[in-house]
């Protein structure tokens, strides 16, 4: 007897969304927080007075920006995977950071330009003295924009400063590279910010300008989380590209878990200070090595504890991000519709 033949646009229609929305929710799970762009002109093209930079300097300036920010250096790829750790698959949205340099004048139109419908309260001639302080008390410096990118989020610029500081910083290389990825560390945590991670889930916050408690642990209300990070961050770009030179260097390179915290140097964002958080655990077995919690306590036994989990309470299916969980749920419900009415086709007519 002939079976009745069930063929269902719906069904159809539902598989076809089914699968965009499993693609987008891999672009999630794998795509990247933070961006960075270098705005700068190209070598030869100068944009500062030669008096205060040569043209020289200001292309090996050029050098070392290319550097910090090149794939094989690993800086930013680094930051952006913590960035991606803090942030919920669902919640990740791509962050600009954009390079510049600029000579005062430029820097106080660029500045109150870019944030005055941040500070309605103040006025532009308000805005351009703040620049002007900034300038002058700075080598670079990283701010959150009202400009935002094609998802809208707001942009992130880090402007290096025409000025002497700038010259001699260049001339000996690694503290250009240091104030840039100085700049960086601050734009890892701007980004946090834009994209809704609470400070307590940060790992330190921005550094403030007492250099008395630069060696003080966060918990100590100090910024030795900060400047740590930036020291690894530095060591980072000089093993990958091969810039190590002093024994000192050599040693640690040699050490492969210099503080003896059971994290390897190569994955350890603190290398130097076995426990980050300063709360009695060492890295190697904190559930959150970045957020002080003695107790260690995980309610859904993944392998974040509760004080740094964005879903303490949720289900712990380790690699499956909640995306890629929507759409599994939604592959086995139309795999049972899918059953059902092909039962009811085989009913005779």
């Amino acid at each position: 007897m002939p079976m009745k033949t069930v063929r269902s646009p719906v069904l159809l229609a539902s598989l076809t969304l089914l699968f965009f929305a499993l693609m987008a929710g891999v672009a999630i799970a794998n795509g990247t927080a933070l961006t960075s762009s270098d705005k700068t002109p190209a070598k030869g093209s100068n944009p500062c007075p030669p008096a205060t930079v040569p043209n020289d300097i200001y292309d090996d300036f050029k050098d070392i920006l290319a550097e910090v920010l090149s794939a094989a250096g690993g800086v930013v790829s680094d930051i952006d995977s913590q960035v991606k750790g803090k942030v919920p698959d669902e919640d990740e949205k791509p962050v600009d950071v954009e390079f510049y340099v600029a000579t005062l004048d430029e820097f106080k139109a660029e500045y109150t330009d870019d944030v005055d419908s941040l500070y309605p309260n103040k006025s532009n001639e308000q805005l351009r003295e703040d620049a002007e302080s900034i300038f002058n008390s700075s080598t670079a410096y990283t701010y959150i924009t009202d400009k935002t990118n094609a998802q809208g989020v707001q942009k992130i610029k880090i402007k290096v400063f025409c000025k002497d500081s700038m010259r001699t910083t260049t001339i000996d290389g690694d503290p250009m590279r240091e104030t840039l990825i100085h700049e960086l560390v601050h734009a890892k945590l701007f980004a946090l910010l834009l994209l809704g991670v609470p400070k307590a889930q940060w790992p330190f916050d921005h550094h403030d300008d007492d250099s008395d408690n630069d060696d003080t642990p966060a918990g100590g209300g100090g910024d030795k989380g900060f400047y740590d990070e930036v020291k690894r961050l530095l060591e980072l770009l000089k093993r990958n590209l091969s810039l190590s030179s002093s024994q000192e260097e050599i040693d640690n390179l040699l050490d492969p878990d210099e503080d003896n915290d059971g994290i390897p140097d190569a994955e350890d964002p603190a290398p130097l200070n076995a426990d980050r958080d300063s709360d009695s655990v060492l890295d190697g077995h904190d559930n959150c090595p970045d957020t002080p919690n003695t107790d260690q306590l995980n309610t859904d036994g993944d392998k974040l504890g509760d004080a740094c989990d964005p879903r303490p309470q949720g289900i712990p299916l380790p690699g499956v991000s909640w995306p890629g969980l929507a759409a599994l749920a939604g592959l086995l419900l139309i795999a049972v519709l899918w059953a059902l009415r092909r039962r009811a086709a085989r009913v005779p007519s």
